[in-house]
Formats: C-alpha cells, structure tokens, sequence
C-alpha cells in the first residue's frame, strides 16, 4: 500500500511517531500533500515540545515567514525571555522590522518586558537607532517611554548615549517623556551626551524648552565644564550657543570651564 494512499489522519498519526522534527520537514518535501498536511503540524509541535524554538530562530535571523507560520501555529511571543532574549528583544536588537510587527500583533506580547540583560525592546532599539521600529513600539500603546532598562538609562538616555539624534528627536515628540531624567549616577540624557561627546544630541537637547542646562554632575561641574574637560570643541560651541552657559561657574574642585579647558589641554 502506498503511503500516499493513506487518509490524512493516519499520515498525522505516523508523523506523531517520528521523534525527530528533520525526519517530518523531509516528508513535507516529498508531496505537495504532504507539505500541506504537514507543514502546520511540524510548526504545531515545536510550539508544543520545544517552547517555540522555530519562532525564536526566525527572530535571531530575520526569517519573517518563518516567524509568521510559528505565530500562525500558536507560536509564544515571549519564549525564553525570562531566561534569555525573547523574540523582540531579539529582532530589535537586529533591525528586523517586519517580524517586530509580526510579534506585536501577538496575543500576550509583553512589550515592555526587561530582559534578563536589564534592556527593554526600547532601549535596544534606542540604542541601535532604529527609528522605524521605536515609532512601531510607541504605537502599540503597549510602551512606557520612560521605562528604565540597561545602565539605570531610560530610552531617551540610551540614545542619547550612543549619539543617535533621528532617536532623540523622536522621543521628544512622545508626551509625557521625561526629558530631565536623572540616573542613579547623576546622569540626564543632556549631560550623558556631553559626556560622550555627541554634538547634535546635545544640540537637540540643548534646545528643548524645559531642559536643565544648569544641571550640575557629582563631582559638581557644569555642562560646560564636562565638556571644557573632556575636549569636544564641537560640544563647547553648542553649550555655548544656547547663550545660558556661565563661563565663570566654580566647580566644586575651583575649577572655571576654561580652566578645565586649559588643563586638558596641557
């Protein structure tokens, strides 16, 4: 008897005897029956015995059908995120837009989860730059902009941080977001892009009604006097251009920002 002349129950049945899933993806190659029959139950059993390893694959490597079948087949948008990066960290870690979509849509996504690296899908892509994927997270509703993930950061920090203005510019817009967030190292997304260097976050910044240019760090210096110290001669005419720099502010140390400047220089 041909296998091909079996009834379809009983080809579901000789697939659920097979204890490997490469040995059911080789029957779904044979026939285009058998894919059809089969396809949807070799999704159907990853989610139900390997806690939906396809659909984290796909999400590491940016298989967007792959994914989309995994969900179709009950896929669990949240796999191994409490042990590990689940699906959106991960596609938003890589840039994969059309599968963040995919997981969003999910029932149950949880939007906002940190991971167990302390990141939120929004400080991941804040970080990274993906503008397109951050305006995707806000949108959900599901989102909370000022969420803290790694380095004690809310997203507006992070891009800030790592100098990615088109970021900073559409945080700004969201309402609500705190824009004078302080860390617990006395950091604010102003003063860490001073820090860092980042002339056209802090020109952003620098420019938003409402931020604190006064602000002073730690050890007491100004945002000019970090900068003065640091060096970015760029970051010292932005500061300087908003016209509410004192150039004569004492530190805690006596220090002006041109002394600072000066030592730096010697």
């Amino acid at each position: 008897m041909s296998l091909l002349t079996l009834p379809n129950e009983l080809l579901l049945q000789i697939a659920s005897y097979l204890s490997f899933s490469r040995d059911i993806y080789f029957l779904t190659l044979a026939t285009k029956r058998l894919y059809t029959l089969l396809d949807p139950y070799l999704y159907a059993r990853d989610v139900k015995e390997n806690h939906s390893s396809v659909l984290l694959w796909a999400s590491q490597n940016g298989h967007t059908y792959t994914a989309k079948k995994s969900l179709a087949a009950g896929g669990d948008p949240n796999t191994l995120a409490a042990i590990d990066e689940g699906p959106l960290h991960c596609v938003c870690n890589r840039g994969h837009a059309e599968i963040v979509d995919l997981l969003l849509a999910a029932p149950r996504v949880e939007a906002d989860r940190v991971s167990v690296r302390g990141q939120t899908p929004l400080c991941v892509v804040a970080m990274r730059g993906y503008v397109d994927i951050a305006r995707a997270l806000l949108e959900s509703g599901d989102v909370d902009v000022n969420k803290l993930g790694f380095g004690n950061f809310a997203p507006l920090g992070v891009a800030a941080a790592y100098g990615q203005v088109a970021m900073v510019e559409l945080l700004l817009t969201i309402a609500g977001i705190d824009i004078n967030f302080c860390n617990t190292e006395g950091h604010t997304a102003l003063s860490v892009a001073v820090n860092n260097g980042h002339a056209g976050a802090v020109e952003v910044l620098a420019g938003v009604d409402g931020i604190d240019l006064e602000q002073t760090d730690q050890m007491g210096r100004s945002l000019l006097s970090v900068a003065a110290s640091m060096g970015p001669v760029d970051v010292v005419r932005v500061l300087l251009a908003t016209g509410k720099m004192d150039i004569n502010f004492t530190d805690a140390t006596g220090e002006t920002p041109v002394g600072r400047n000066n030592a730096h220089r010697l």
